[in-house]
């Protein structure tokens, strides 16, 4: 048991490839041999190496090697995709991460990210952090595409080069009757992205006749708020591009909407955009206002006040005077049949009898007049939830006179108010008017 010293110990690397640097010592006063260095080998697992001396039972180190930093990030599942703009792809984007020498590297920070195309990971987020698990490998929730044509997600870590995953959206083959085609450009909840998609089907029900079909040519990005460029789509029968960003804050504007091209041979929408404050969305939803106003908007990027001037004939007649209305014949005939006594036509906003003074460019000659149709959608206030803004018949005829195929059926119950004046109705009221900004053409497109 005591301390020799002179004795030469020999240390031999055993398993794990690595290496040893004085690798022949002699013990000290204190019987003590102390290797210069041990460098694991470049694979991780166990490593070992053995120590001997004449006359002595051999013993053995063992230590285990872990990945290095990451250095590499490759593909691993969901590259070169399809799918409908505003669907989720098949795989969802997966990377692997490794260090220098190739090994899975574990606990490594990705960062996934929209690039092109304006999509969201796991329907609400343009950008995802995801650790990578034992195996090295990163898994998004989902990717759902933007648009049609490429799109593009990035995924990045550090000390390595990114990589790119690309999917190419394709829009399926037109079905009969009307189609309105919404393409999300920003994240949203799965309570909003519904909103949009129940207006459009409400709106569908209501429109059923196909219109032609449109080549979008060369539109640049961002023409139409916010959205890719688009070079040669074919478009049956409406794109609309919907986004939830910063605007003015909490009780500004709260939104703007409207057509921004239309078509050469009908001027009828063929792109429309739909744009909302995120400052605005939490009390939407809380006083149930969320899918009116929602349905509202896309009611004017359908043409709703938004058009009766680009149509020939004019529709609109009186703007900015005392009586402006609305002279299209079919409008007419469904206002009557409510119980009114026609004078010019159907009565539009006029901000003048009884109407609060908030009431401003976008609720004028823009709406319905709201002394005379109340809770009706098309007016320039929304009451709150649970029904109170029907979409009547006469709205729906409104857009037959603009040039669209429509189901009068389709409409809620409304029924004409008695007695005169300005009442606001009871619950919740959206003054929506004074609070959007309505969006006019700024070009038209034409056929196939």
């Amino acid at each position: 048991g005591g301390n020799v010293a002179g004795a030469v110990v020999t240390f031999a690397v055993v398993t794990g490839s690595g290496s040893v640097t004085g690798a022949s010592v002699t013990t000290g006063a204190d019987g003590i041999a102390t290797i210069g260095s041990w460098t694991l080998g470049t694979v991780t697992g166990a490593n070992t190496i053995s120590a001997s001396a004449s006359g002595a039972t051999a013993l053995t180190f063992t230590a285990t090697a872990a990945a290095g930093p990451a250095a590499l990030v490759e593909k691993a599942a969901g590259d070169n995709q399809t799918a409908t703009p505003g669907t989720a792809v098949a795989v969802a984007p997966s990377v692997r991460v490794k260090d220098a020498f190739g090994n899975l590297k574990s606990g490594a920070s990705v960062a996934f990210g929209t690039v092109f195309g304006g999509g969201t990971i796991g329907g609400t987020s343009s950008t995802a952090t995801i650790n990578t698990d034992a195996n090295g490998i990163a898994t998004i929730v989902g990717w759902t595409l933007g648009s049609s044509g490429t799109n593009t997600l990035s995924a990045s870590t550090s000390g390595a080069t990114l990589v790119s995953f690309s999917a190419t959206g394709t829009v399926p083959p037109p079905a009969p009757g009307f189609q309105i085609d919404i393409r999300f450009t920003s994240p949203m909840t799965t309570a909003q992205r519904a909103a949009f998609t129940n207006a459009g089907a409400r709106w569908s029900a209501a429109i059923t006749g196909d219109l032609s079909n449109v080549n979008t040519g060369s539109i640049p990005a961002n023409a139409c708020g916010n959205h890719p460029a688009l070079v040669g789509e074919v478009i049956d029968d409406i794109i609309i591009f919907a986004q939830i960003g910063p605007i003015d804050g909490v009780s500004g504007i709260l939104g703007q909407a409207g057509p921004c091209f239309t078509r050469t041979s009908n001027h009828l929408t063929v792109i429309g955009s739909m744009q909302f404050d995120e400052a605005d969305m939490a009390n939407l939803e809380a006083n149930g206002t969320l899918g009116a106003v929602i349905l509202h908007e896309m009611g004017h990027v359908l043409g709703i006040g938004t058009l009766w001037d680009n149509v020939e004939p004019f529709l609109l007649n009186g703007a900015g005077g005392l009586d402006p209305f609305f002279s299209g014949t079919q409008a007419k005939d469904r206002y009557t049949l409510l119980g009114a006594t026609l004078v010019n036509g159907v009565p539009v906003e006029n901000c003048v009898t009884g109407v609060p003074t908030s009431c401003g460019q976008g609720t004028r000659d823009a709406h319905w007049r709201e002394s005379t149709f109340r809770t009706e959608l098309m007016t320039g206030y929304l009451s709150g939830s649970g029904g109170t803004n029907p979409l009547s018949s006469m709205t729906i005829a409104s857009l037959g006179d603009l040039g669209y195929t429509v189901n009068l059926a389709a409409a809620d119950a409304y029924t004409l108010p008695t007695g005169s004046g300005f009442e606001l109705a009871s619950g919740p009221t959206l003054d929506i008017g004074a609070r959007e900004k309505l969006l006019k053409p700024i070009g038209r497109i034409g056929p196939q």
